[in-house]
């Protein structure tokens, strides 16, 4: 059965896909791995036929930033050599001097780059990336993550419909309910045109 899950894009990656003019492109892959800002989605469950959202928090509203269905989750080598196509001796080399190489001779790859602290690629068929579709704040209540023994609960730190941290989404995939899915899938098709002005 296919699950939902969200992965958070902190503001310093979301900058970064932006400026490497990736928005209005379909997402093709996420990253995860040790670190809390880039947790690994197989961690918490996600395989293959699953959707991951990326969601991150702009001036306290919750964006859902595209959908992706997930079709193959690789190690970061393989995903470099098979994929990307780089040669061996680049697949080979510390991420962080990949991740710096890569920003010189390969900017175009954008989001498909990969980063420091991430092992995994997480593959998939995905809608356009745009940081404009946003959660309503009358719907954040509305929203149900899912704990691994499937008990329901609202994110933390709403208040009058605003997110007060975006600790709500950080350093774990969440699952989503079924209800959420289908509210998190109605907004991404609708493609929202223009962001709530805060």
């Amino acid at each position: 059965m296919c699950v939902s899950f969200t992965t958070y894009w902190p503001s310093e990656y979301t900058a970064f896909v932006k400026k490497a003019g990736d928005t209005g492109s379909p997402l093709e892959v996420v990253f995860g791995g040790t670190h809390v800002s880039y947790p690994a989605p197989s961690r918490y469950g996600v395989s293959t036929g699953d959707v991951i959202y990326p969601v991150t928090v702009i001036k306290k509203t919750l964006h859902v930033i595209a959908r992706l269905q997930v079709t193959e989750i690789l190690p970061i080598q393989q995903y470099s050599a098979d994929v990307l196509k780089l040669p061996k001796e680049l697949c080979e080399l510390d991420l962080f001097d990949l991740t710096e190489l890569l920003s010189k001779t390969h900017p175009k790859l954008g989001h498909r780059s990969p980063h420091h602290c991430v092992d995994e690629a997480v593959i998939g068929q995905g809608t356009p990336i745009s940081f404009d579709c946003i959660v309503p704040p009358e719907m954040l209540d509305a929203i149900r993550l899912v704990n691994s023994k499937g008990e329901e609960r609202p994110p933390c730190f709403v208040v009058d419909g605003k997110l007060q941290r975006p600790l709500a989404f950080l350093d774990h995939c969440y699952r989503l309910s079924a209800q959420t899915e289908e509210l998190f899938a109605s907004l991404v098709a609708a493609g929202r045109s223009k962001p709530i002005r805060l």
